[in-house]
């Protein structure tokens, strides 16, 4: 299945993006190298050396939501003391850098990013509709 301009990551719709879920075969019919695990990887190998003007990302979505199929967990920061996105982004890399310390967790990360670029538009809608 492919969902063109969803970002199934961040939950936005965007032109610039796609989402694609892949059907493994059986399980009876995959033979060594052929895990989910090695194909995720095989992509992104693939996009990482074949794929120059895109960021591709492969990961194996959990099977119960918030639980991954690895025994994770996911996890929201929310900031209830201010809409500054900026301290908002350094508390959320504070967390996960912290986070990757303990050994008990792997692979802590996040898709948050304050790097997006912010545009606000005014429209004179009276100079517009002529």
């Amino acid at each position: 299945m492919t969902l063109i301009g969803y970002d199934i990551v961040n939950g936005a719709l965007k032109t610039n993006v796609m989402s694609k879920f892949i059907s493994l075969k059986d399980w009876s019919e995959r033979g060594k190298g052929e895990s989910v695990t090695d194909v995720t990887q095989q992509l992104m190998d693939f996009g990482a050396t074949q794929v120059r003007d895109a960021a591709v990302m492969a990961f194996v979505p959990p099977s119960i939501p918030g639980l991954s199929s690895t025994g994770g967990f996911e996890l929201y920061i929310e900031s209830r003391a201010s809409a500054d996105y900026r301290k908002l982004s350094a508390v959320v890399g504070q967390f996960v850098a912290k986070a990757n310390q303990d050994p008990r967790l792997a692979g802590v990360q996040t898709a948050f990013s304050a790097n997006s670029p912010q545009i606000r538009v005014e429209i004179d809608r009276d100079k517009a509709a002529i």
